[in-house]
């Protein structure tokens, strides 16, 4: 009997998932903040924010990190259509999981992962290669996917 394949259907690829969705139901963590920015998208790095309880995107490689903004599945969009944390929001962060992340650059299995604070690109994204002054390692995650430039990938946080 042959087998069917579910992960393509009609010549179309199905989505992996989506950036800040935790990735299956294994052992996983996740806090709750109070946004001190603007805007904190889905799948971003956070760090501790200036009072106890808050987050925000990293600034500094001295930030302490907190995890990854989960993607809440009942937000709603605002009148632009955009969907995002603002300013005094509660932030469901993972801090120990497996969580879908956009690369910044390709990465495999294993490879570490580096985090955003400057530079060219979205603060709290993540990347396997260091940059210069513009990312800091998150040493207790790392990546358990291969995934290309500017796709959806799989971090593993242990904390």
């Amino acid at each position: 009997m042959a087998k069917i394949d579910l992960g393509t259907y009609g010549n179309a690829m199905l989505d992996a998932g989506f950036a800040g969705n935790l990735v299956d139901l294994n052992t996983s963590s996740v806090v709750n903040a109070v946004s001190q920015e603007a805007r904190i998208d889905f799948g971003l790095f956070v760090v501790r924010g200036t009072e106890e309880g808050s987050c925000k995107l990293p600034s500094a490689a001295t930030d302490k990190l907190l995890g990854i903004s989960v993607r809440h599945p009942t937000m709603t969009a605002d009148q632009a259509g955009d969907i995002a944390y603002r300013k005094d929001m509660v932030v469901p962060v993972a801090e120990i999981g497996r969580i879908y992340v956009l690369c910044e650059d390709a990465c495999n299995p294993g490879d570490p992962v580096h985090v955003r604070f400057s530079g060219t690109g979205v603060k709290g994204a993540a990347r396997s290669a260091a940059v210069s002054n513009e990312t800091f390692p998150a040493t207790q995650a790392f990546w358990d996917s291969k995934t290309q430039v500017g796709q959806i990938g799989v971090i593993r946080i242990l904390k």
